[in-house]
């Protein structure tokens, strides 16, 4: 017979639901066990009654359920320090790694890299394999890198694809649509903190709804969603610093949409704190929304170079290596923007729409 293996405990620590220990339910003895709630380690120098934590980036009051620092990933619908969007239940707090969801949209961990994807796991025979999740020296769990390959995970547009039995062009399988939808609102609703459900249109990422007062994102015809929603910075940028800015005027009765607060829609995406982190095509089409709006807002070159100035010394002042370039408001009106840093330029001609919605 084998050898019968009896632990020795030496702390029990019960917690309150933003990680107060709770009285009469935990002790220790001889040398305490360092790590506790949300896996982050005690920090007793500062107060020794276990209510204080260090993370990887700042501290935790469990008292108050708040960081004692910014966060350093901005939220613009949320104070820099509130504690897992004031959801501890069913949130940990995110390092900014790539996620990983269930078939289903349930959140199931982070694999501790640093390329900002959202992975949805292919079926639930993946998520049960032995060495789906790597236990790490502070007891806490990640996702074992190597499912990110297409053959474990697939990001949000890829399933788009798949499901609808047309990897190629889409497809537009309702019902693999409709799941598709289920699932893409509770991994949105997982970031956002509400529910925001696709829509059929060709013509955007997403879009605020001014007569239902509702944020959508956009299922296209061939059945396929942009490709921003398989990235958490992109996702956020689009939804949170552009399409809730557009819900915050709306709720005055007096607002009129115009190409100037479109354009400083736009602009307000570039000087978020995470637009650095989206990618360099991302960024390019935003700059272009931006320079095209600011072009229709105004028939006074003076003022559309200082919109052009203020849009350069912002991408300078993030680290961004992008600049307008070759401005030419007349006729149909374009501009370049350039890769300061490879020496290329991407030509835009500004679009001919009448709307400023669009």
């Amino acid at each position: 017979m084998g050898e019968i293996y009896t632990p020795d405990d030496t702390s029990q620590l019960d917690y309150s639901s933003f990680g107060m220990i709770t009285v009469g339910r935990s002790w220790s003895v001889g040398s305490e066990y360092t790590y506790g709630f949300n896996g982050m380690e005690i920090e007793n120098e500062i107060l020794n009654e276990k209510v204080i934590y260090t993370s990887e980036y700042r501290g935790y009051d469990a008292r108050l359920g708040r960081w004692m620092s910014l966060d350093p990933i901005s939220k613009s619908w949320l104070s820099p320090y509130v504690g897992f969007s004031n959801n501890p239940i069913i949130r940990v707090d995110p390092r900014g790694n790539d996620d990983y969801f269930d078939i289903d949209g349930n959140y199931v961990g982070n694999d501790g890299t640093s390329t900002n994807k959202i992975r949805i796991v292919r079926s639930l025979e993946i998520l049960q394999t032995f060495d789906f999740y790597q236990k790490q020296k502070d007891g806490s769990k990640l996702v074992n890198p190597k499912y990110q390959a297409q053959d474990f995970t697939l990001t949000p547009s890829q399933f788009y694809y798949a499901e609808n039995g047309d990897a190629a062009n889409g497809g537009t399988n309702a019902k693999a649509i409709s799941y598709n939808n289920y699932r893409m609102r509770k991994i949105l609703f997982h970031y956002i903190g509400e529910t925001i459900s696709g829509v059929a249109r060709d013509d955007s990422q997403a879009f605020f709804d001014p007569k239902t007062g509702e944020l959508h994102y956009l299922i296209h015809k061939d059945g396929k969603i942009s490709e921003y929603f398989d990235n958490v910075f992109e996702m956020k940028s689009v939804i949170c610093d552009h399409e809730d800015i557009h819900r915050e005027d709306y709720k005055d009765p007096n607002f009129r949409s115009s190409f100037r607060r479109h354009a400083e829609i736009y602009l307000n995406q570039i000087e978020s704190d995470i637009f650095d982190k989206t990618s360099q095509d991302f960024q390019i089409g935003i700059i272009a929304g931006s320079v095209d709006r600011f072009i229709k807002a105004n028939d006074n070159y003076d003022e559309m170079a200082k919109d052009i100035l203020k849009i350069n010394g912002t991408l300078k002042a993030q680290g961004i290596n992008l600049e307008v370039v070759n401005f030419n408001p007349l006729g149909v009106g374009s501009f370049d923007i350039l890769d300061t840093k490879n020496k290329t330029s991407y030509h835009h001609e500004v679009k001919k729409i009448t709307s400023p919605e669009n």
